[in-house]
């Protein structure tokens, strides 16, 4: 159903996995009454303390790999490095649990981006404050952490990337030249990083095979400036999409509050063009996608229904979904939701043209149906050409449930991940507090 994607929207991250395989054959598209999944399996892994998920990245083989950090020491943990590990697990096709190891030293360690290799192996993305165990080079509080790691889970290579204030990733992408490009932010501007503007500012970086900095950019203003997802192109650039509080330096304009901000560069990084948008009250964009027609979509969350977020009846936070051409010019811009918090994580384009859209939702109303109580995880497709809601999903249970990040996969289905406290509903056998999640449909 979902069809191969353009290889840029292929935004990895942490630990809840759905597995999402061709549900609907007919070429015509569902309604929004259907809801084409089915559920063929479900895993949950974790220990009794409090184990995270952030993203996943899939393989040929039917597996995937998923990653967060775990505090446990028991379940299908076995021993801690001290403070909060980074955690990757890899479960087969079956989800049979072929491996998990934790990582890191005495500090506080996580994986928030996975990037699938040719290899089998992957490129874990995350941020360290320790100094010890696997952590060497460190420059002083919180800097990016980059691992690349064999089919087995075994360390070849691990990098520390930042300066002596807190440095942080959200995203990653593969390049065909074996290469890497990672998004996140900086509050530094000393060792790795140059040209801060002043406060945390959108940081930029390409490393090659084995991990050495080929460039790195530092994007914002004098206030607020995060980046949170990247993808690529068709010329060869990237977009950056995430949030901005600045009103000087890259970004301009009057700022009512926090904004939407897309940063638009060529392949060597350079900035192209900028564009803020948003309401009288705080928005961020979480995610970004880009399509074979050069358009770009924007995903995130609204406040308030003015400024350029029309069309909504914003209680809470809702999804705001917006289109802009090559140049940034606004296409359309639609919200979905109900009357509770409404946040999207992901998106990625279909082959068909459409966009799924991943997040969180604790409405039971509006666009929302289905709700198993509290925070459930949110699937929802629309029309690329206009925003059309197609249909829509909820998973989880009467806790807390949240997808963060999702991926197509070799035999055509989708894999998400994230987080689950519930053990009922769609989920079985947690070990206690949040674990990992392992759900397969069709």
């Amino acid at each position: 159903m979902w069809g191969a994607i353009n290889s840029t929207s292929m935004k990895i991250r942490i630990a809840l996995v759905v597995v999402l395989l061709g549900a609907c054959t007919d070429p015509t598209l569902p309604t929004i009454e259907q809801t084409p999944v089915v559920t063929l399996y479900q895993k949950v892994l974790g220990g009794t303390q409090t184990d995270t998920g952030r993203g996943v990245a899939a393989y040929a083989d039917g597996s995937v790999i998923s990653a967060g950090t775990t505090r446990s020491v028991d379940g299908n943990l076995t021993a801690s490095r001290g403070g909060t590990d980074a955690w990757l697990a890899r479960v087969d096709a079956g989800s049979g649990l072929v491996w998990n190891k934790n990582y890191g030293g005495l500090g506080q360690d996580e994986f928030t981006a996975l990037v699938p290799i040719s290899d089998g192996g992957v490129l874990a993305v995350g941020s360290t404050t320790s100094t010890d165990g696997d952590v060497t080079g460190n420059h002083g509080l919180r800097d990016i952490w980059v691992v690349r790691l064999n089919p087995g889970g075994e360390i070849q290579w691990q990098k520390t990337l930042g300066g002596s204030g807190d440095d942080f990733a959200n995203a990653a992408i593969g390049l065909s030249d074996g290469s890497f490009v990672i998004a996140g932010y900086v509050i530094s501007n000393d060792g790795d990083v140059s040209g801060n503007h002043g406060a945390e500012d959108v940081w930029v970086i390409k490393i090659d095979g084995s991990g050495k900095l080929l460039w790195q950019k530092t994007f914002g203003g004098s206030f607020r400036d995060v980046g949170n997802d990247i993808a690529m192109t068709l010329d060869g650039g990237f977009v950056v999409a995430g949030q901005t509080g600045s009103s000087d330096g890259d970004v301009g304009g009057s700022r009512n509050s926090l904004d939407y901000w897309v940063i638009r560069m060529d392949g060597n990084g350079n900035k192209v063009w900028s564009k803020a948008m948003g309401s009288t009250t705080e928005d961020a964009a979480t995610a970004i996608t880009t399509a074979s027609d050069g358009t770009i979509t924007i995903v995130g969350y609204a406040s308030s229904n003015d400024g350029d977020v029309t069309g909504g009846t914003l209680t809470l936070d809702n999804f705001w979904i917006v289109k802009v051409d090559g140049v940034g010019t606004m296409i359309w811009q639609k919200t979905f939701g109900g009357s509770g918090l409404d946040r999207p994580t992901d998106i990625i384009t279909a082959a068909d043209g459409s966009y799924l859209v991943l997040g969180q939702t604790t409405s039971n109303d509006g666009n929302v149906k289905g709700n198993h109580g509290q925070l459930d995880a949110w699937l929802i497709d629309i029309v690329g050409s206009t925003g059309t809601l197609i249909w829509q999903q909820t998973f989880g249970g009467t806790a807390n449930d949240v997808f963060y990040n999702f991926s197509i996969t070799s035999d055509n289905g989708l894999a998400m991940a994230g987080t689950t406290l519930s053990n009922d509903g769609d989920v079985t056998g947690n070990h206690g507090d949040m674990d990992m999640w392992v759900l397969k449909v069709h």
